[in-house]
Parts: C-alpha cells; structure tokens; sequence
C-alpha cells in the first residue's frame, strides 16, 4: 500500500490501493466545517484522482466484488434463509459453464483484481463443478 499526501493541502490524508498496488479511498478532512467536507469530495474525485490515475497509469475500478450464482438451491432448513430447500419455490437451474468463461474473459478485459464470490442464494457446494469453477477464476487471478 502507499499512502500519499497532498503538499499543498495539509488537511487531506489519501491512500491508494488499486489495480498496481494503489487505491482510491474517499479523504479524511480535518475539519469541522460541513461547507470545507462538501468541497473536499468533489476536489478529491474529480481535479485529484484523475491527476494521480494518469501520473501512476491505473484504471479505477468499477467494482471490487462480483457474485455469481452457479445454481439454485440449497440443502439446509435455516429458518432465516428465504430460499432454504423448504421455502425455494424456483425450479433447479445451473448457469452454464460458458457463461461461467465468458464472464471471467470479460473481467480480464476490465483488468478486475477483486473477489468473486459463487454465491448469492445457494449452496455453492452441492454445484458438482465447483473445483472446475474455482479454477477457471484461479486461473484467471482472482481472489
């Protein structure tokens, strides 16, 4: 991580941490004034960030998660869940393996270094292809 300050504004601290090490974190402003707070984010994002992406060469993020539902269902009962396998009115469907490649292809492109999940309202684990599904988001250097 590096973290960075601005010289010529001693009361924003930024750090960074994005595709190259480096991210873009919203500044903490040492100031009680609601007025100084509101002008502080728009220097930040919009006269700053773009200064230090173009300085670095870094692409910001779009997004830092993307979660992925390899299949419906889910064997437990948790009384709290509403899609346990008393409750999950849906009819079992996977999500085909193609469409698992395409989405990790298209992430590349976007250079995405953040985490998949694979899952949203399911047991990833009774997905027979797991291990196969774990390796092609390996493979493509994801978390």
């Amino acid at each position: 991580m590096i973290t960075l300050r601005a010289e010529y504004i001693d009361e924003f601290i930024i750090e960074f941490q994005e595709n190259k090490g480096i991210k873009f974190e919203t500044p903490l402003f040492i100031s009680e004034s609601k007025e100084q707070m509101e002008y502080s984010y728009p220097f930040v994002n919009n006269i700053l960030a773009p200064k230090i992406v173009k300085l670095f060469n870094l692409s910001i993020a779009l997004f830092t998660t993307i979660s992925i539902e390899t299949q419906t269902g889910c064997n437990l009962t948790c009384s709290f869940c509403p899609v346990n396998k008393l409750v999950d009115k849906r009819i079992f469907t996977q999500l085909e393996f193609q469409v698992l490649e395409k989405i990790a292809i298209e992430l590349n492109v976007l250079c995405f270094n953040g985490t998949v999940n694979l899952y949203v309202n399911n047991e990833p684990l009774m997905d027979k292809r797991i291990s196969d599904i774990i390796f092609l988001f390996r493979k493509s250097s994801f978390k």
